[in-house]
């Protein structure tokens, strides 16, 4: 008898026996996906060499895309199980080994960060005004890099205006355009020099230093001690990682909100938001959650989580979803109103870019309807929730709309207008499918579920009201 039939007997709301681990059989299909992510991330991983080779500056951002996507996983993973010991929540036991499984991923993420600090010169503009490239230069290296780098040319009109897009700004009396768009990127070198303290190379690569390490211990500490509880059942255990689990929370949201300002806002270096990392925050739970019913689903199908994990447990997954899905939507508008109300030229550039850029209007408006409406109304009933096929449809629905929002967010500064190139699929292949790699690598290796956990039991007997 394999391990996973011994594991599908399990009396419903009992608690599993001993010598039932729920682990995949040797022989099961779910040994063979870790080598299926393995190929798919050599390809990817070959693919973007030969594109560093051919075009090393669409590489450096299709990669940070790429890497972007996959430490949003990992993030999303580490809330996950950190909310779960802060609240000591009871009905999740049987589901969160499964995002402890992508906590995993995140020991392969210092290595995957590589290509982007070595192309730090062509991501981020910061560098040049380091070295007084900025104001001197006249924006040249913005103008590479699409227009929010650079104040996008215009015509003057009536009354010495000059448009830029729905924008106005006065030129004045016997000014060039040129001369003026001169004149503000003399300002933005300015105000770049302000921000000097914090843009330097040296502290910013102190930060990601500082950023891996609290990810690693925090991810390392919650899947080793858990994995652990599975065959010493201590009860001290579930203790110490609740114990650690308020600290380590307000690690995470700290680090993933100065990772996404390093990372991804200082692509932009002029402009900034204060709730960028809400924003980058409530994409990563979506994500989270999706995973967690998309793979749980996965795993149910092949009988490997027993009773373990019902529709209950689903429908509590989906709803989660579902309210994170509303919460991205409300940070995402009160962002883009707040700009748009106040109308400060240098404020509109993120969403100008996005709008008047070509191309990419389209993409905002796929990104407004795939993200929000979408699965606003496919899931915002109940039964749609706790029939498995709907949940996992959607599930895997906001994935790539995940995927495309994070899109949106990097690669408009790779060219001007909207130009997919085969590296950013390539990029996406090489780093998502090396962090799968590990994580379905460390699935065919522990339990599906923390049987250890003294509340396996009272997960076991949930049940929706």
């Amino acid at each position: 008898m394999t391990t996973a039939t011994k594991s599908s007997s399990a009396t419903p709301g009992s608690t599993p026996s001993a010598e039932q681990s729920f682990r995949i059989p040797a022989n099961g299909a779910g040994q063979k996906v870790w080598k299926v992510m393995a190929v798919f991330a050599a390809l990817g991983l070959a693919a973007s060499a030969a594109g560093y080779t051919i075009a090393p500056e669409r590489f450096a951002f299709s990669w940070l895309f790429g890497f972007m996507v996959a430490l949003s996983l990992g993030l999303g993973a580490m809330f996950f199980v950190l909310i779960q010991f802060l609240t000591t929540s009871g009905w999740s036991v049987t589901v969160r080994r499964t995002a402890e499984f992508f906590l995993t991923g995140m020991f392969a993420l210092p290595i995957l960060f590589i290509p982007i600090a070595l192309s730090l010169d062509t991501l981020y503009p910061w560098i040049a005004a380091a070295h007084g490239e900025h104001g001197a230069a006249g924006g040249a290296h913005g103008a590479e890099h699409g227009d929010a780098r650079a104040e996008p040319a215009g015509e003057a009109g009536e009354g010495g205006i000059a448009r830029i897009g729905e924008d106005a700004m006065p030129i004045p009396d016997g000014a060039t355009w040129e001369g003026n768009d001169a004149a503000l990127h003399a300002q933005h070198g300015e105000i770049l020099k302000s921000k000097a303290w914090y843009l330097n190379v040296k502290f910013f690569a102190g930060r990601a230093v500082a950023y891996f390490v609290i990810w690693l211990l925090l991810a390392w500490r919650l899947f080793s001690w858990s994995t652990q509880q599975d065959k010493s059942r201590d009860i001290a255990i579930t203790r110490k990682l609740q114990g650690i689990a308020p600290g380590g929370m307000a690690l995470f949201g700290f680090t993933l909100t100065f990772s996404g300002f390093d990372w991804m806002m200082s692509l932009e270096p002029t402009w900034y938001s204060t709730i960028y990392g809400v924003y980058l925050f409530a994409g990563a739970v979506v994500t989270i959650h999706a995973l967690v019913i998309v793979v749980g689903l996965g795993l149910r199908s092949q009988g490997y989580l027993g009773n373990t994990v019902t529709t209950e447990h689903f429908h509590d997954l989906g709803k989660i979803m579902f309210g994170f899905v509303v919460f991205w939507t409300y940070i995402g508008f009160s962002q883009f109103m707040l700009i748009w109300y106040a109308s400060i030229p240098e404020e509109t550039t993120f969403f100008h870019l996005r709008w008047e850029a070509p191309g990419w209007r389209g993409v905002s408006i796929a990104l407004l309807i795939g993200h929000f409406i979408v699965p606003f109304f496919l899931l915002i009933s109940r039964n749609a929730k706790r029939r498995l096929a709907i949940l996992g449809f959607g599930a895997g629905w906001m994935l790539v709309m995940h995927v495309l929002d994070v899109y949106w967010l990097v690669v408009p500064y790779a060219a001007e207008g909207f130009s997919p190139h085969w590296l950013d699929i390539a990029c996406l292949f090489g780093v998502v499918g090396t962090f799968l790699t590990v994580v379905f690598w460390q699935m065919s290796r522990h339990s599906l579920v923390a049987v250890g956990d003294p509340r396996i039991g009272r997960a076991m007997r949930f049940h929706n009201v």
